[in-house]
């Protein structure tokens, strides 16, 4: 057995020492810099001050944002399938969050390839052509997006410390019992079986409504903590567990204001619409008109029934009716290969 030199033990403390040194001062920027001046900004009392107001205001330019939030279903080194599609609409003027959700099903446009199911979009195109197939879906802007796959996702909720949810019924998988119905505390593991459970009559529309469900037990949760910002020094680690265009900064900014957020009035929705079968695939096919009024009270807060306003329609590749079904089965689309999309998606 070979003995190490003296020398190449010396270098690999001064590399270890390197490295922890810079580890030490990552934190301690993270800290100074961007964590410390959202605390003052708040105040050390939690209380929202004016220097609270003026944070408010600097956050996205103090304009609405719409951000899509993407869970991914990523194997191996493929690019993943989009496994949840949610669209937050957070306006930082009133600290108001609004969220419209995407059964992956749902029939739509994909620019470049045509009527598919959305979440085909992120198998094609990642989440650049996702961002772009929502958006002329809804008719409104996306400005940034989040990704998830169940890695991250399970981190994250085994960082906050789990997540208290009153399990609707019990949920199985392959005849084994993970979540007994009633009130329970899920770690990450349990919180990714409830929320992608589909054995249900309504399939992915149930496990929509169990996403929005365990969406709204988070907002609870960590609004919740006392002291209020126990989580924040852990903010760049759970950051770390996403791919998005947020900055660090932002997020920071945003976990610092959630006390103030008005998470208890939170409209949540999903596109409504009904089961469509074509050429043996199932489909969601979206209301068009209901889809439209969705809209308005998510993004523009307009909660009448008026059929005009300055929001314009969506766009009519997205409408799903009959006479819409029908002339897409004629339409030239171009897709991509067989092996483009996950054989699971196919």
């Amino acid at each position: 057995m070979k003995v190490l030199s003296n020398r190449w033990i010396k270098t690999g403390l001064v590399i270890i020492g390197v490295f922890l040194l810079f580890i030490t001062a990552s934190v301690i920027y993270v800290r100074e810099m961007i964590i410390k001046p959202v605390l003052v900004s708040v105040g050390d009392d939690n209380s929202y001050g004016s220097s609270g107001a003026e944070q408010q205001q600097v956050l996205f330019e103090g304009k609405p944002v719409n951000v899509l939030v993407i869970g991914k279903d990523q194997r191996g080194d493929d690019r993943g399938r989009s496994d949840a599609i949610h669209v937050y609409h957070f306006d930082p003027r009133d600290l108001s969050i609004n969220i419209l959700s995407i059964p992956r099903d749902t029939y739509v446009n994909i620019p470049g390839y045509g009527m598919d199911k959305i979440n085909h979009a992120y198998a094609y195109g990642g989440i650049e052509l996702s961002k772009k197939t929502v958006s002329e879906f809804l008719g409104v802007p996306i400005d940034h997006s989040v990704e998830i796959n169940f890695e991250g996702f399970k981190n994250i909720i085994d960082k906050v410390g789990g997540i208290t949810v009153d399990v609707e019924k019990d949920i199985s998988e392959d005849g084994v019992l993970y979540i007994k119905k009633g009130l329970q505390r899920l770690n990450g593991e349990l919180a990714l079986h409830y929320v992608r459970d589909r054995w249900d009559p309504m399939g992915d529309i149930e496990r929509v409504k169990r996403q929005q469900k365990f969406i709204r037990a988070v907002f609870k949760e960590v609004k919740g903590f006392e002291p209020k910002y126990k989580l924040l020094p852990n903010i760049p680690e759970i950051y770390s567990n996403v791919e998005t265009d947020i900055t660090l900064e932002e997020t920071i900014q945003l976990y610092a204001l959630l006390p103030w957020m008005k998470t208890d009035d939170i409209k949540v929705e999903y596109v409504q619409g009904d089961f469509m079968n074509l050429n043996g695939i199932s489909y969601w096919k979206p209301d068009r008109k209901y889809t439209e009024k969705q809209v308005r009270e998510v993004f523009f807060n307009d909660s009448s029934d008026k059929e005009g306003n300055d929001q314009k329609s969506l766009p009519q590749a997205s409408d799903t009716s009959n006479s819409a079904v029908e002339d897409s089965k004629t339409q030239e689309t171009v897709k991509p290969k067989a092996q483009d999309v996950p054989a699971a998606e196919q």
